[in-house]
């Protein structure tokens, strides 16, 4: 691995996914000044406080969207209920719920949990084997940066 991808995957680490240097530093395979020397080179802090603002006003529209599609169905219900002739949503309507609510989640899960297996996992095999994790840490660098890409 380059060091611009290690560079690239400690700063998405620390953006995206809240790790601390201490921890970057042990998954990326360099030193903790190393990483600090990036962040202040960078502007880590302001990035992932930029980051951070974006993506809670992105969940907030979403769960915006999430509530108005909920009101109007309500509303449809209880129209339906005072004329005595309630329906079920149609599945275009459950399809929309659904799919938004299912965006919020993959979002959430999809890299982040795959970053926090490999750290686990990373620390366990090092618990184990330190030669052992040493030599796995560029393949884990590897295999995060694709999951990266992929995003």
């Amino acid at each position: 691995m380059t060091k611009k991808e290690q560079r690239d995957n400690a700063l998405d680490l620390f953006v995206e996914h809240g790790f601390s240097k201490n921890k970057i530093a042990k998954t990326v395979g360099v030193s903790v000044q190393t990483i600090s020397a990036w962040a202040e080179e960078d502007g880590w802090d302001e990035t992932r406080s930029k980051r951070l603002k974006v993506e809670k006003n992105m969940k907030l529209r979403i769960f915006k969207l999430i509530d108005h599609s909920l009101e109007v169905f309500e509303q449809e219900i209880n129209g339906q209920q005072e004329k005595g002739m309630l329906k079920h949503l149609d599945k275009g309507q459950i399809d929309g719920l659904s799919k938004l609510l299912a965006g919020i989640k993959a979002r959430e899960l999809n890299f982040s949990d795959s970053v926090k297996l490999f750290t686990d996992f990373m620390e366990y095999v090092n618990g184990q084997d330190n030669k052992l994790a040493k030599e796995l840490i560029p393949y884990v660098d590897g295999f995060i940066s694709e999951l990266r890409k992929r995003e």
